[in-house]
């Protein structure tokens, strides 16, 4: 938790990327968050538990106006946090939307989706939830480093998360 809230505060005042991680689609209803942050350096993933410890400090982050947020679907994870009680309004941050700057960018095309975009116009491939989550949630609740990450070894965890073999992953 102590780790997580530095990443919050070195992200005061800089260009940030975040996303909310959920079991659902109505944010009055989900039971599940989890909390994904990048910078200009590195991708972090706070499992449910850090998330519920770093609420106050992310709503702080996101109420600062020198923080420069960006996401995707952003409307629907600033409703999310609107939720946790802690008298935050989406109008209070300004965030920017990938998926609204890509509607302007290509109105014709009908998928904003953020893995749509990163695939198409970046070529680059992304880290599925289910991928992540399987390995780990088992890491003692600390933020995920996926900068760190080869893409060798990457590549074989996701393998061997298809063939259902989490054991092997964990000896990784």
């Amino acid at each position: 938790v102590d780790e997580a809230r530095s990443l919050i505060a070195s992200l005061h005042g800089r260009p940030f990327a975040w996303d909310m991680e959920t079991d659902g689609l109505d944010p009055y209803k989900i039971t599940r968050r989890a909390l994904s942050l990048a910078d200009d350096r590195m991708a972090y993933w706070l499992p449910e538990a850090v998330t519920d410890a770093v609420k106050r400090d992310f709503v702080e982050l996101l109420r600062d106006p020198t923080s420069e947020p960006r996401g995707s679907n952003t409307k629907y994870d600033l409703k999310v946090v609107a939720t946790w009680g802690l008298g935050f309004e989406p109008t209070q941050c300004s965030s920017v939307d990938t998926q609204v700057l890509h509607w302007l960018w290509h109105p014709d095309d009908y998928q904003h989706g953020l893995k749509r975009i990163t695939r198409g116009l970046l070529k680059r491939d992304v880290l599925e939830l289910d991928d992540a989550t399987k390995v780990l949630t088992d890491r003692n609740c600390r933020p995920v480093y996926y900068g760190e990450m080869d893409i060798a070894v990457f590549e074989k965890v996701r393998s061997l998360l298809d063939e259902g073999n989490l054991e092997a992953v964990m000896r990784l």
